[in-house]
């Protein structure tokens, strides 16, 4: 059953004790969890708990992150110069340019949804293929759109290749990690974004802060340039795997071993049976694997999990919401009263959510996925309430920056505790449905900061602090899956072997 070739020993003292165990077990004829397998696999045996393998997934999602935050963000960010270039007053086509930036938004929650059930049945490493080429394809061509209409339509399109890409890069790092190390790996994958965000304005400054006041085409090259690290990304695809859940989900037992193996050979771990039957667990009772159509379609309103995905999509939405319309506004800064102008202001937003996604990290892995959403959401609307009070300009500020950390904080918990509430031959669907619910709250965000606020410059404010303050007490019905703080050891036991 084993290499007869000499290799390396197991790196850790925790990945040898979990061959062990693995060998045991397989010695007194039992069946193996995936959970256990990763860990004997050296899926945690490496930096800050993440074995090479999963380090090498992460840094391909960082890549993916940066084109997508970027391209998302880049039509609110050049606003002034498309608007200019294609003839439109930003004033008296308010309207008109809002839903232009929506565009993007509409995409993506539909593409979020019919890709997230191309992940289930499908598996996530075609789709993520295909999300990549579209994010980069309809990128690409955005730079060279010569009309409003056929801007609008790729930017469609560039929407639902996102949709798509973004929920399932993040699936396939979840399915790849230890119950201990996903919360880390949340964090990282969080902060690909918020480099995005910050890539996107510094790269902005170099294109468009010294340019002539006659030229406006400068967002054309700015989106070229913002498109190359889902090239990059692209040309590593061959290297992706498929994830064992995706593989016991399709009753593929062999195979999922196989690609645990593959892992486990990047990790330096090499001492393994060439066979190891895996659990497939309860969750397959949901449905006849992941590609079951009728039975996967209506089985996250069904039973128990009706309410669950209900609050999830209210949570998401709400987090699509605020994170998106405070992204644009620090994207709109015109720098007056001593201010920072929207280059400095969008790369500081971006740069503030990295604390506010440690700040998850920490929170979750200490209080729980439920405490640490349900807190940041609430501080998050106080800071909202308080910015229509008249304080001094530093305090608005510093009150502005406390509600963006907040955001960024409960809208990267939303990430990890939604992968861990629905199970595995759901859980592509469900992280797609939820990605639609944020697009939808991203998609009237821009209404909400550009046409709402030409009415009243405090709208903005009165409606992201509503909807955070009514998501947190929603929130609280949602069940904590940290185990020891509300989740029961079959409900973990059941979410680690998928």
């Amino acid at each position: 059953m084993h290499d007869a070739r000499a290799r390396p020993k197991p790196h850790g003292t925790e990945t040898q004790k979990y061959a062990r165990v693995l060998q045991h077990d397989l010695l007194d004829g039992k069946e193996v969890s995936v959970a256990q397998a990763l860990e004997a696999c050296g899926g945690s045996n490496s930096l800050f708990g993440l074995g090479r393998f999963q380090w090498m997934l992460l840094g391909m999602s960082i890549l993916m992150n940066l084109s997508i935050m970027g391209l998302v963000l880049l039509l609110s960010f050049v606003l002034d110069d498309v608007a200019f270039f294609f003839g439109l007053d930003t004033h008296e086509n308010a309207l008109q340019l809002s839903l232009l930036d929506s565009t993007v938004y509409f995409g993506w929650l539909t593409g979020a949804s019919l890709l997230g059930e191309m992940a289930d049945s499908h598996g996530r490493k075609r789709t993520m293929i295909l999300s990549s080429i579209g994010v980069c394809a309809a990128g690409l061509l955005s730079a060279a759109s010569g009309g409003i209409y056929l801007l609008g339509f790729l930017r469609f399109l560039l929407g639902c290749a996102v949709g798509g890409g973004e929920s399932t890069c993040f699936i396939l790092v979840a399915e790849y990690c230890t119950s201990s190390s996903r919360a880390f790996a949340n964090l990282i994958f969080q902060s690909g974004g918020s480099l995005g965000v910050a890539f996107l304005a510094l790269t902005g400054h170099s294109f468009l802060a010294n340019r002539s006041p006659l030229s406006h085409d400068g967002w054309r090259g700015l989106t070229l340039v913002v498109s190359t690290p889902v090239l990059l990304m692209l040309a590593l695809s061959p290297w992706l795997p498929e994830t064992p859940q995706w593989f016991l989900a399709q009753g593929r037992d062999h195979e999922a071993w196989l690609a645990l193996k593959r892992s486990a050979r990047v990790n330096r771990v090499y001492d393994l049976p060439d066979h190891v039957p895996l659990v497939v667990g309860e969750t397959a009772a949901v449905g006849h694997g992941a590609g079951s159509g009728g039975s996967q379609s209506g089985g996250l309103l069904q039973g128990r999990l009706r309410c669950t995905t209900l609050l999830s999509w209210l949570l998401w939405f709400t987090c699509g919401m605020t994170y998106w319309g405070m992204t644009e506004q620090a994207g709109q800064s015109d720098g007056a009263d001593g201010g920072l102008d929207k280059y400095w202001a969008l790369a500081c937003s971006g740069l503030l959510e990295i604390p506010g996604n440690f700040a998850c990290f920490v929170g979750m892995d200490r209080f729980g996925r439920r405490t640490t959403v349900v807190t940041s959401l609430s501080i998050s609307a106080a800071s909202f309430f308080i910015m229509l009070t008249p304080l001094p300009a530093g305090l608005l500020s510093f009150v502005g920056m406390l509600a963006k950390f907040c955001v960024a904080c409960s809208f990267s918990g939303a990430y990890g505790w939604t992968a861990e509430l629905f199970p595995s031959t759901l859980r592509g669907r469900a992280m797609g449905t939820c990605s639609s619910a944020a697009r939808l709250g991203g998609m009237l965000a821009p209404l909400v900061v550009v046409a709402l606020a030409e009415l009243h410059e405090a709208i903005p404010s009165v409606v992201f602090g509503i909807m955070s303050a009514l998501t947190a007490v929603a929130a609280m019905k949602l069940r904590e899956t940290k185990e020891g703080l509300g989740a029961s050891q079959p409900e973990m036991k059941t979410m680690e072997q998928h």
